[in-house]
């Protein structure tokens, strides 16, 4: 990381530099509120009177399998997919009269496929280093213009410097500016704001992976009526927190078919007594096809 920082400081005209400060993972630090539309705790239920689900003694069983069915029947969920991204701030840069911090994160999506109950084998495997950087750090030109220059640039000279680097074709992935003002980042004094926009460009760059891997499954054609993925986590989506062109975002919408988002943690009062029905009479109707 000291080559890329010291690029960093010496390639930009004396207009930034960078304080060598304590290196720290930021995923053991202390719990921190992460803005992103992608996680399952931003949606704040308007009535929450009702018993949770857990607590009430009166819940039936939606669904009722019957255990030749398990044993006899091919699963239908023949895909699982999760993300994975640790981050830590890596330095502190000065741009102007304010201080940000520059963090670095490691990003893995993983897919394995089951296509038995006996077989888990690997379907794909995406793995990114991505830097945060302040969006002030940009000084002209398209925003994803100069972010790609910028991180050949530092690619080119990571290699050139370190044979280790250049022999097991180590390099950034991307480089992305996280917001340093406006009101997603967070009030002037919290001490944490600028570090945690730069978390959630990270977090949305693991999203975006995540969408390009159900992209190409659909692609290759391996979704179908017999044949469906589990991705852990939400699928809540929103254009706005993604690279993705708008256009190229709608039409991913089609590629959610054959997916079902299961989430560990979630409120069960948010789904309302008709949606409910709704939910258990079409995996009632599903599995009685069979």
């Amino acid at each position: 990381m000291g080559a890329i920082l010291d690029y960093i400081e010496q390639h930009n005209e004396g207009n930034f530099r960078c304080y060598k400060t304590r290196k720290l993972s930021l995923d053991d630090a202390d719990v921190e509120s992460i803005t992103s539309e992608n996680s399952d705790t931003d949606i704040i239920p308007m009535d929450t009177s009702g018993k949770i689900a857990e607590d009430d003694t009166r819940r039936q069983h939606t669904v009722t399998i019957s255990r030749r069915m398990i044993e006899n029947t091919p699963p239908w969920f023949t895909y699982f997919l999760d993300g994975s991204r640790h981050t830590y701030k890596v330095d502190d840069i000065s741009i102007g009269a304010k201080i940000f911090p520059i963090v670095a994160g490691q990003v893995v999506v993983g897919c394995c496929h089951r296509p038995d109950r006996d077989t888990f084998k690997m379907a794909d495997l995406r793995t990114e280093i991505i830097i945060s950087l302040p969006k002030p750090f940009h000084v002209g030109g398209k925003v994803e213009d100069y972010a790609r220059s910028y991180c050949e640039k530092l690619n080119a000279h990571l290699s050139s410097a370190n044979r280790y680097v250049s022999g097991r074709e180590i390099g950034i992935s991307q480089i992305v500016f996280y917001l340093t003002d406006g009101p997603s980042v967070g009030a002037a004094n919290d001490k944490n704001r600028f570090k945690n926009s730069a978390i959630a460009r990270i977090q949305n760059a693991m999203t975006d992976d995540e969408q390009l891997l159900v992209k190409d499954l659909c692609i290759q054609k391996k979704l179908n009526d017999e044949n469906w993925l589990i991705k852990d986590g939400s699928l809540q989506y929103n254009p706005r927190f993604s690279s993705f062109k708008l256009s190229e975002w709608n039409n991913m919408r089609s590629n959610y078919k054959y997916v079902v988002g299961v989430s560990k943690s979630f409120d069960p009062d948010l789904i309302n007594l008709k949606s409910a029905t709704i939910i258990q009479y079409t995996i009632k109707g599903r599995f009685m096809s069979r």
